[in-house]
């Protein structure tokens, strides 16, 4: 059940994260760190409905209060950082 929440978030991550690139396509490139952010932050609140076994609006209104989505962010700047030396 919570691989599936989790598998769940990931889609909904890359659907987010897809159609927010083709809404802007035309103005920016394609930036593979955003997208990759957008599917990390989905991970996490799939991880946290099945956890906690809510809705995804509920999952990620949790995210937002706990201050997770701006750790996810922090993360991947260190991250990018790292293995950008």
């Amino acid at each position: 059940m919570l691989g599936e929440q989790i598998l769940i978030g990931i889609l909904s991550g890359v659907i987010i994260a897809a159609s927010g690139y083709l809404k802007s396509r035309t103005v920016e490139e394609f930036d593979v760190e955003k997208f990759m952010q957008t599917v990390m932050v989905g991970a996490v609140i799939g991880f946290i409905m099945g956890a906690l076994g809510c809705s995804f609006e509920e999952a990620y209104q949790f995210a937002v209060d706990m201050g997770l989505i701006q750790l996810v962010e922090n993360l991947k700047k260190a991250i990018v950082r790292h293995f950008k030396k």
